[in-house]
């Protein structure tokens, strides 16, 4: 009995080990997460400056074409970032969510392991309990057979 307790309890380490590892998984995607969100933030930032640059440029008029093209070009190259950090942002935000779902997958299996593993040991120390208590069982009815007997 004392070898599937181990087992069990071995098991139990791995899959905590498990847990733990995604755990940490999970805390680095959501930092990434985090930044991305902040980059967006950023780039949002610079794209409502790209924009009101490129107004007073053309409201202006003062400038020439080759200014209002660069500030049309940095309006589209803004756009362009914000598309592919919008994108990296879904991303990382499914595989949040999926390290979750293993986590908690983990998080199952581990506590399976230790009821398992707890329910032997239960048993394991009834039936210990159960032999202790028949032999002072037998030692009391022997001595009460041999002071009766006297």
């Amino acid at each position: 009995m004392n070898d599937r307790i181990k087992r069990f309890n071995k098991l139990e380490s791995i899959k905590n080990k498990e847990v733990e590892s995604l755990e940490i998984a999970l805390k680095n995607q959501r930092k990434i997460l985090d930044e991305l969100k902040q980059h967006l933030v950023q780039l949002e930032q610079d794209m409502n400056d790209a924009v009101t640059e490129f107004v007073t440029i053309s409201d202006n008029g003062l400038h020439s074409i080759e200014d209002l093209w660069e500030a049309r070009m940095q309006v589209e190259s803004i756009e362009g970032e914000i598309a592919q950090t919008s994108m990296e942002l879904k991303k990382c935000e499914i595989a949040v969510e999926n390290i979750t779902e293993e986590l908690l997958n983990r998080y199952k299996e581990a506590k399976i392991m230790e009821r398992a593993a707890n329910r032997l040991y239960e048993k394991e120390n009834s039936e210990k309990l159960a032999k202790e208590q028949s032999a002072i069982d037998d030692i009391s009815l022997s001595r009460m057979g041999r002071n009766g007997v006297s």
